[in-house]
């Protein structure tokens, strides 16, 4: 008799709920568009709270956020509660008036610290699902909830963290990009090699990094007992979402470490992961639908499963070249590579074959860079005057990092690499 074929519950409402959201972006509706009961084009006014970090634009000259609208006005004085979020661009002045090194560092006209979080009455123009935002106005005052102040520290943290950083020099800059996901202090020809060199995902705030956090209490099981080390690990995983902020890949990376987590705290010691993967993706298309269509999700998730369905497989066809840590290496970074390149073809016209290896020597050297940076900080943070020292250690991991960096982006590119 035939054994009949075993499906995965959770993996084909994974496969069935990409495949309808995907082929029908429009009836799919985002919860986060913007509405209001004024025409769009008209609104000169808005009024909301900052729901994703600033970043800089491509040309250095505004800042960008997500900010979610409680209110709109628009240019006859009339006025609409609204829902949703909008894109909304900064003039340099505001964001970077706290920021250390920048153009407009120490600002004294109107500064205040332009955070996650932050409430804010904005008044530009609207074009384009856009709001170009000329003169900023702080409402911080009218916020005193309990969540307001958690903001508040966010915020602070968040810059005092910069500031630290931007006293280590480059090192700095690829640290606090490792740790938030800020890039403003990256350097420009570096962070390009990391592209060309097939190494994009190393900077993206991913599982890798979260890993690095869970892992540091992973090992205390024998001295904690299990119970308590666990809950470390979530803490720790649930302290660094709130300190980086929640994008697609961080989102997926935290949703699939607490679903193994829980896993174990159920004493399920057999885990599928392409299982969590599945059910991880189904709870983040209902909380988080808009992200679906973000290339950091489609990205994120299409990594993690060309590792579970193909790592084993290039493993295998690599093991009789290679040791069995480098091949087993190999086969995820080409099982990665493998399932992202069509995604990676479309949106950057290029593809980098040589992450496949690179991969390989740069993710050890990232970790105890990792490790190494937050041991410096936590040292700074009893002895100041250590800093510099810190300073010059890590710099010496960052240019031994940069140089391998540069020497795999030397290697030829599939497509347009600029």
């Amino acid at each position: 008799m035939v054994e009949k074929l075993k499906i995965n519950p959770l993996i084909l409402s994974a496969i069935i709920s990409a495949v309808f959201l995907y082929s029908f972006p429009d009836k799919v509706r985002n919860f986060k568009n913007f509405y209001s009961l004024l025409n769009n084009e008209n609104i000169v006014e808005v009024e909301g709270y900052i729901s994703s970090n600033l970043s800089a634009s491509q040309d250095g000259n505004n800042y960008k956020a997500r900010v979610k609208i409680n209110r709109v006005k628009n240019k006859n004085g009339f006025t609409s509660d609204s829902k949703g979020e909008l894109l909304v661009y900064f003039p340099s002045e505001f964001a970077e008036a706290y920021l250390p090194g920048k153009l407009y560092s120490r600002a004294k006209n109107n500064s205040f610290l332009c955070e996650a979080g932050q409430r804010l009455l904005l008044r530009g123009k609207y074009t384009s699902d856009i709001f170009f935002a000329k003169s900023v106005e702080s409402l911080e005052s009218h916020d005193l909830s309990f969540l307001g102040k958690i903001k508040k520290v966010r915020a602070l943290s968040r810059i005092n963290f910069r500031r630290l950083m931007f006293s280590w020099d480059r090192a700095g800059g690829l640290l606090l990009a490792l740790l938030s996901g800020i890039r403003d202090y990256t350097e420009k020809n570096l962070s390009d090699a990391f592209r060309k060199s097939g190494l994009s995902h190393v900077l993206a705030l991913s599982g890798m990094h979260l890993s690095l956090f869970s892992g540091l209490f992973k090992k205390s099981n024998k001295f904690l007992g299990q119970k308590l080390a666990l809950s470390f690990q979530i803490f720790a995983i649930l302290a660094f979402v709130w300190f980086a902020g929640l994008s697609p890949s961080l989102f997926r990376a935290m949703l699939c470490s607490l679903l193994i987590l829980f896993m174990s705290l159920l004493k399920i010691n057999q885990i599928k992961m392409l299982s969590v993967l599945s059910l991880s993706f189904l709870i983040h298309v209902s909380l988080r639908g808009a992200d679906i269509y973000t290339l950091s999700f489609m990205l994120s998730y299409g990594a993690l499963a060309g590792i579970l369905i193909f790592g084993e497989f290039w493993s295998l066809v690599n093991i009789s070249l290679f040791p069995t840590s480098i091949s087993a290496s190999l086969g995820a970074s080409t099982g990665a590579q493998f399932f992202t390149a069509p995604l990676t073809i479309k949106f950057f016209n290029m593809l980098s074959p040589i992450g496949i290896i690179s991969t390989v020597f740069i993710s050890p050297l990232i970790t105890i860079f990792i490790y190494s940076g937050l041991l410096c900080i936590i040292i700074c943070l009893i002895f100041p005057l250590l800093v510099p020292f810190s300073s010059f250690l890590l710099n010496i991991q960052y240019n031994v990092i940069k140089e391998f960096v540069f020497f795999f982006a030397a290697f030829p590119c599939i497509g347009n690499a600029n």
